[in-house]
């Protein structure tokens, strides 16, 4: 067959009524990348993989039904996950040259790639910001492994930051699927590529290749500086294969914990079966040695920008209050690497710096070994009635819930306290428990860690506590009157999405998640209650004695200890959160439930250090640019992040699918 030239698709209508404008740059592996407008005038990246002009028939008749297949595969991805672009069309026509010309077709994309952005945002950057932003990359490679799909090419040009209607997302492009149809290997940028990149003798390419340049973007944006370091591609290569010289985070300058040093240097392995097998293991990983990261980062989407001239604040991303520039995007992709950039879902669990985008030569480096593309650094009414069962310490009671006015301290006007209508409303003791005055040891010795210093701490008052966290349906019957707001994963006032965030009608009796510490704190005024302080939360945990768990100090196995990862029995089976005061063998030494796992819970102090002496009915209160805590754990983090000491600061307006509370309340 004859080869199509690069301006011969210029004015063809493609299936769809896609009508080609414009060459706009060089695709992926020598293809055309051109600029399409629909009926209606919106603008699509079309993109046309280079077939191999000496490709008998048959083999060109092969090369068309696979990317055939891979494309639908690819419109899958896109459809399965929010934070992958995705594929509107695809399909083969002709040309002038009555060559045929298989196409791809995705949404137009504003904005620019990430080494391009890091490029006018240098240095280091905090661990939690890195975690923040590479957030939904590591959703979307979660999806694509779980489905059987390796993407081969994870590098900062393909993780985009997308901009549409004053909004912004982070979205993966650039899977190989249905982008490469000449013979051999796909090229690949040697500044991030994995050693079965350069020699195929280390093995097929698999999810785990994906977690080696998932490892790479990590210890770039932490560093602000290149993981591989070499100025050709056989230095490159050198770099990822010399198991002396593993390019991790303290080996590029960057302290921290020897835990999480050993999670990248596992990640970054040259033999693929010693890393780990797939994003979803390594982001567990990375979060268990870190647990202080923010929970399950939401995409960075911030609203409201003059994206031609503004930076992009994002407020409180990484677990602090702040803002990262995220750079001016008026410009498109020089690529045509497309996305979708509606509102992204991400998982309930939920997947920078350099890009070869000038390509100035190949090499090939070992038989069977992938084309290597070396390239530039680029800069880079009234409520129905519902029931639901609140445990005792003995047996489930049914309690109805209606919706009702909220009730203060004197009750209602008629003389009825009319607020035991909804579950978690002052209905002693049925749904709290009374805990006494007392003294204990708050937090653990731990050099180095925001736990400690033990004091001892005495609480004067006794005070009553929930029995088990806020359920979604108590949380619904507040939102009805108005009084509360809806839940969703969302950074301050920008909501991100509300997948994975638990609801009334398909988990009535899960803990409400997804809220962040002003909407705990409305529920619990509605309530006529009030967070717990830290001190009243952890004296509910552990008691008097210095209990690691709220059962004692062995670690949980089971699921009816806590609601955790790695458990045995059902959670084990599930992701997500689990029933409320379904751990029946791990209560409180006071009898509440799940203080350990299912959900992290807001407490009303704001983070500072423990003192190191004794004190009295604690409390810090909050100030300008505080930092809140969440204590207890959840269902995605591990059991040490579930012991009654452990401290989580986090950035108050967030709310994560990991996030819910209890309330409290005085007992004079």
């Amino acid at each position: 067959m004859s080869r199509t030239r690069t301006d011969d698709l210029v004015g063809v209508t493609l299936e769809g009524g896609y009508v080609v404008e414009a060459v706009v740059g060089e695709g992926h592996d020598g293809g055309t990348v051109y600029s399409a407008r629909d009926a209606k005038g919106a603008r699509f990246a079309v993109r046309c993989p280079r077939l191999a002009p000496d490709y008998s028939l048959r083999e060109e008749a092969d090369a068309l039904a696979r990317f055939a297949e891979e494309a639908v595969t690819l419109a899958d991805l896109g459809r399965a996950s929010a934070d992958i672009e995705q594929l509107v069309s695809h399909g083969v026509t002709r040309t002038a040259t009555r060559a045929r010309v298989p196409f791809t077709v995705f949404a137009w994309l504003e904005g620019k790639p990430l080494d391009r952005w890091a490029a006018t945002h240098p240095g280091p950057r905090s661990l939690g910001e890195v975690v923040a932003i590479l957030g939904p990359v590591f959703r979307a490679l979660m999806v694509a492994h779980a489905k059987g799909v390796v993407h081969r090419d994870v590098r900062p040009g393909n993780v985009w930051i997308a901009k549409a209607e004053g909004r912004t997302a982070v979205k993966l492009t650039g899977f190989t699927l249905a982008s490469h149809l000449a013979r051999g290997e796909p090229s690949f940028a040697p500044t991030h590529g994995a050693p079965e990149h350069f020699k195929r003798a280390y093995g097929a390419f698999s999810p785990a290749t994906d977690v080696y340049g998932l490892g790479l973007l990590l210890v770039e944006l932490v560093t602000g500086a290149p993981a591989l370091v070499g100025s050709d591609a056989a230095e490159l290569y050198l770099c990822t294969s010399d198991l002396a010289k593993r390019p991790t985070l303290r080996a590029r300058g960057a302290q921290v914990g020897a835990a999480l040093e050993a999670v990248i240097a596992r990640a970054l392995a040259v033999d693929p079966r010693r890393r780990y097998a797939t994003a979803q293991e390594l982001w567990d990983a990375v979060r268990g040695a870190a647990p202080e990261l923010t929970p399950a980062p939401p995409s960075v989407r911030p609203a409201g920008v003059d994206v031609t001239e503004s930076s992009v604040a994002i407020p409180g991303i990484g677990g602090a209050p702040g803002a990262l520039g995220v750079g001016a995007f008026g410009s498109t992709s020089p690529s045509g690497t497309a996305a979708v950039v509606a509102p992204t879902r991400g998982d309930a669990r939920r997947t920078l710096l350099l890009r070869a985008t000038a390509v100035v030569g190949m090499a090939l480096l070992g038989a069977g070994g992938a084309r290597i593309v070396l390239g530039s650094r680029a800069d880079v009414p009234a409520a129905p009635k519902h029931t639901v069962a609140v445990p005792t310490a003995s047996a489930p009671v049914a309690v109805p819930v209606a919706a009702s006015e909220p009730a203060d301290a004197g009750g209602s006007d008629s003389g009825e306290d009319d607020a035991g209508e909804l579950v978690g409303l002052r209905a002693f003791p049925t749904d709290m428990l009374r805990v006494p005055a007392g003294t204990f040891t708050m937090g653990v010795d731990r050099e180095g860690k925001g736990d400690g210093p033990a004091h001892r701490v005495t609480l004067t008052r006794a005070f009553y506590i929930d029995r088990t966290e806020v359920t979604t349906t108590a949380y619904a019957a507040c939102v009805q009157r108005g009084a509360c707001t809806p839940v969703g994963v969302h950074v301050g006032d920008v909501v991100e999405s509300t997948y994975g965030c638990n609801t009334d009608r398909d988990r009535p009796t899960h803990p409400v998640n997804c809220v962040d510490r002003s909407q705990a704190e409305r529920f619990c005024a509605f309530a006529g209650k009030r967070l717990p302080t830290e001190a009243e939360w952890e004296y509910a945990a552990r008691g008097a004695e210095p209990r690691a768990y709220p059962w004692g100090d062995e670690p949980p196995t089971t699921c009816e200890q806590a609601v955790l990862p790695a458990m045995t029995g059902a959670c084990g089976e599930r992701k997500g959160t689990a029933e409320v005061a379904a751990t029946v063998k791990g209560t409180s030494p006071f009898g509440a439930y799940d203080m350990a796992g299912n959900v992290w819970e807001w407490v009303t102090d704001a983070y500072e250090p423990y003192p190191s002496g004794a004190v009295t009915d604690p409390h810090v209160p909050a100030k300008p640019g505080f930092r809140g805590i969440l204590r207890g754990g959840s269902w995605d983090y591990s059991e040490a992040s579930a012991k009654t000491t452990f401290r989580l600061p986090f950035a108050p307006a967030n709310g994560n699918v990991s996030i819910g509370f209890r309330c409290a309340r005085d007992a004079d």
